[in-house]
């Protein structure tokens, strides 16, 4: 039989398990080569941590985990977002020290990126993302992601 998850709202409680979920996922694509070239995961960590706290207060952002219920851990996740304003209210309270964290993440800008971040190609990503989101999305569009790890079967 098939394992069997439990979904549920992610909290702040979960976004280390996402950020690494989010890693475990990527890290083997050439995007992420490329966009990382020569950098080990733990560098990347906080780059993700900091970008998973930033989308659970965001408000237009929900995201959804998928969890073992026999050990509570999490296994996956997914994010949307919700163009609707009446749907873009944060429910989810943070830590003084996550706080601060999405607070810092959200003035840096470039300089949130681990060193040796290939630039260009973040630039290039983003830039392209804009472009392609501009052309084919139009205003009242959902957006989705999800990432979901080998770790459920670790």
């Amino acid at each position: 039989m098939p394992p069997q998850y439990t979904i549920r709202p992610a909290t702040p409680q979960d976004a280390p398990h996402l950020a690494h979920i989010n890693i475990t996922a990527f890290e083997p694509t050439p995007f992420w080569r490329n966009l990382f070239p020569h950098l080990d995961r733990t560098a990347t960590y906080p780059l993700k941590l900091a970008r998973t706290l930033t989308k659970l207060v965001d408000g237009a952002s929900h995201l959804l985990v998928a969890a073992d219920p026999a050990t509570g851990r999490v296994v996956g996740y997914a994010r949307w977002t919700v163009p609707d304003p009446s749907f873009q209210k944060s429910v989810v309270d943070l830590s003084p020290e996550h706080a601060h964290l999405v607070q810092t993440f959200r003035r840096a800008g470039d300089a949130a990126l681990p060193p040796g971040t290939n630039l260009a190609v973040h630039r290039r990503f983003w830039g392209e993302l804009d472009r392609l989101k501009a052309k084919y999305l139009r205003e009242g569009d959902f957006g989705a992601s999800a990432a979901v790890s080998s770790l459920a079967s670790r």
